[in-house]
């Protein structure tokens, strides 16, 4: 084979079927520029090796260089009569065919690779990238999923609470004294409701039973909305404690700024999005409030706290920071 690379704009094969030749496509390419995107880095002996992700492959390559740059023994590499044929039909000739242990993200494979004498980029077959899951092979394109499918598909995606990774602690001035609140009265008619809330906030986790003194406890705050019914606290005089982060919360106007093209959107609503934030337990103490049912306290970040919206969106955004387009207002995620 000439030692000079071919220079193509396009190929076009037809897919082989015999048992002594295997079709591998372009060995060496120089005018046609490769996406970073279709190469993967694949460990063998430990060495980092970048291959080409080739569906057009029938088997997996790499070249006599790079054969002994790992230096692996000769001893276990097996001839082969089979050919390897280029786009162009020119063949290949084979110094032979070798098993190597591979890893691919902390899997471990087997595979079988043909040598070659040519200095080629290292590529992996359609097969081979198939079975370690580089590449996915879509059969075919249905309609949009309807949200209705979406969440009867991922339906444990949608049960219970979130859960953000980090533990919040609420961070107040000393010199600023407790304070304790009696329970307030609620109306007969919402009693059973408001202790049916109550229990689903506890099993939910939201709320604990508090048993021990405390020196801060707040009154309850029942809001009657349509079809539902929440449960709050009054927290005013903790609020004049409380330490904030003062984390500056973005505008509508700074966001649309950053998107000056987009015409298409997503916005997601992060359920009970204060709820996702963990207190520890000196901040869980703090929020104690009086029920006619007993005391509880919020284990999870409570609606009404002053510095509630500002680590809620600090959390949120370190969260999506990474992602390009993507932009976040308090709990709502816009795409």
């Amino acid at each position: 084979m000439s030692k000079q690379k071919k220079k193509v704009d396009a190929i076009q094969y037809d897919y082989y079927d015999s048992e002594d030749e295997l079709f591998i496509g372009t060995v060496s390419v120089d005018s046609i520029q490769q996406c970073e995107e279709w190469k993967e880095s694949m460990s063998i002996k430990k060495q980092s090796v970048v291959f080409k992700l080739d569906t057009g492959a029938q088997a997996n390559i790499i070249s006599e260089k790079l054969f002994h740059k790992l230096s692996l023994p000769d001893n276990r590499t097996e001839k082969t009569n089979i050919k390897l044929v280029t786009y162009d039909g020119h063949k290949i000739s084979p110094i032979g065919t070798r098993m190597l242990k591979c890893t691919f993200k902390d899997r471990k494979y087997n595979l079988k690779f043909f040598i070659v004498p040519t200095d080629s980029q290292p590529i992996l077959s359609a097969d081979t990238c198939s079975e370690i899951g580089a590449i996915v092979r879509v059969r075919a394109v249905d309609k949009p999923l309807t949200k209705e499918e979406v969440v009867s598909d991922y339906g444990e995606t949608f049960k219970g609470l979130g859960t953000l990774s980090k533990t919040h602690h609420i961070e107040v001035d000393p010199l600023i004294p407790s304070v304790v609140h009696p329970p307030r009265k609620i109306p007969a008619a919402l009693r059973d409701q408001v202790r049916t809330e109550l229990d689903r906030m506890e099993s939910l986790g939201v709320i604990a039973k508090q048993d021990e003194p405390t020196d801060w406890v707040h009154s309850m705050v029942v809001v009657r909305k349509p079809g539902k019914l929440r449960v709050c606290i009054d927290p005013k005089d903790l609020n004049r404690a409380i330490k904030r982060e003062h984390y500056h919360l973005e505008t509508i106007d700074e966001i649309v700024e950053r998107l000056p093209k987009a015409s298409v959107f997503s916005r997601f609503d992060a359920t009970h999005g204060f709820w996702q934030i963990r207190l520890d337990e000196d901040s869980s103490k703090l929020l104690t409030f009086n029920t006619p049912f007993g005391r509880y306290r919020y284990r999870r970040l409570p609606f009404g706290i002053s510095s509630a919206p500002e680590v809620f969106s600090k959390a949120v955004r370190e969260m999506f920071v990474d992602l390009p387009g993507v932009e976040c207002i308090v709990d709502d995620i816009l795409v």
